[in-house]
């Protein structure tokens, strides 16, 4: 898991029981462990090895856990002077400011 500092699969007792959690101000918009991950993250490793050389610090992206805003009933979207933030055991938190586009 990546966040203020990357942590290896030794610094966390059960990764996958994990919950990530999202807020827009105070409200909780995503929070999801890893166990429902379609794909174990070891054989998309192995995959995405057959296809592409993987350097000691390589990020594998695999996408947005349930509850992301577009495929909401009632989409929840950051609106200037939100802050989002994104908390993970072990990791802390990291947010951003949200800003009126110009």
């Amino acid at each position: 898991m990546i966040g203020l500092w990357i942590l290896t699969r030794d610094d966390f007792s059960d990764f996958r029981a994990d919950a990530p959690e999202m807020r827009i101000g105070d409200a909780v918009v995503q929070t999801i462990c890893l166990e429902p991950m379609i794909f174990d993250v070891p054989p998309l490793i192995a995959f995405c090895s057959i296809w592409t050389q993987l350097p000691l610090g390589d990020e594998i992206a695999t996408g947005t856990p349930v509850g992301a805003s577009a495929f909401r009933q009632s989409p929840i979207w950051p609106k200037a002077g939100n802050t989002v933030a994104v908390t993970a055991k072990g990791l802390g938190s990291s947010g951003n400011s949200v800003i009126a586009e110009r």
